[in-house]
C-alpha cells in the first residue's frame, strides 16, 4: 500500500498510462516519510488499462493533490496513514459487500490482479515486471498454484495442434518434412 498512497503527482503520466514506482510512503517511529521501495526491483513503470487512466483522470481533476504532491490523501490533504485508512475505509467497505470475505486484505488485490492477469493471458515476465518481483522464478514461486490453468490452456493448445498434424503450416519444421519425408515403418 505504501507505493499507492505514496504516488506523487510528477510520476502518474496519463497521457502514456503509466505510473513510476519510485517512492513509498513508509511511517518511521509514528512519522510519515517517502523513501525509496524495499528492493532495486521495485522500481518501476507499470502500464495502466485505459478504464484506470480515466478513473485517475477525474480524481486528479477532482480531488487537490496533497501534501508532497501526493495523488491520494486524507481529506484534509494530509498523507495516509495505512492503520487509520484499514480502519475507516477498507474494513467497513469489506463488511458492506457481501461477496467478500470478512478478513479480506487489501493485500489480497495484488493477488486478485495477478489471478486475472494470469486468466488473461499475460505472461509471467510482465506480472514480475509489474509487481516488482526480483525475478521471474519469485513471481512464479509465489503464484504457481494459479499456473494450473495456463497449464491446462496450454495442453489443450497442444491436443488441437496434434489433431491438425502436429505441424504449423508455413513453420520450418513443415518446410523439413516436406524436403525429406519421414520413412514408413513397416508394421511388426
Amino acid at each position: 500500500m505504501g507505493e499507492l498512497v505514496g504516488l506523487k503527482r510528477e510520476r502518474l503520466d496519463l497521457e502514456r498510462g503509466a505510473i513510476e514506482v519510485r517512492e513509498a510512503l513508509v511511517d518511521v517511529a509514528g512519522e510519515l516519510t517517502l523513501a525509496p521501495p524495499k528492493t532495486p526491483h521495485s522500481h518501476r513503470t507499470v502500464r495502466l488499462d485505459q478504464r484506470t487512466v480515466e478513473v485517475l483522470r477525474n480524481h486528479v481533476a477532482t480531488y487537490a493533490v496533497g501534501r508532497c504532491e501526493l495523488i491520494f490523501t486524507t481529506e484534509r490533504g494530509r498523507p495516509i496513514r495505512d492503520d487509520n485508512w484499514r480502519k475507516r475505509v477498507w474494513r467497513p467497505l469489506v463488511t458492506s459487500v457481501a461477496s467478500v470475505p470478512d478478513g479480506t486484505r487489501f493485500h489480497d488485490l495484488r493477488h486478485t490482479h495477478v489471478a486475472l492477469a494470469i486468466q488473461a493471458g499475460m505472461n509471467l515476465k510482465s506480472i514480475q515486471t509489474r509487481l516488482g518481483h526480483s525475478s521471474v522464478r519469485v513471481t512464479g514461486d509465489v503464484y504457481a498454484h494459479l499456473l494450473q490453468a495456463v497449464e491446462d490452456r496450454e495442453v489443450v493448445a497442444l491436443e488441437a495442434l496434434a489433431e491438425s498434424g502436429g505441424i504449423l503450416v508455413g513453420s520450418p519444421t513443415q518446410r523439413l518434412l516436406k524436403r525429406n519425408p519421414p520413412r514408413e515403418v513397416p508394421a511388426p
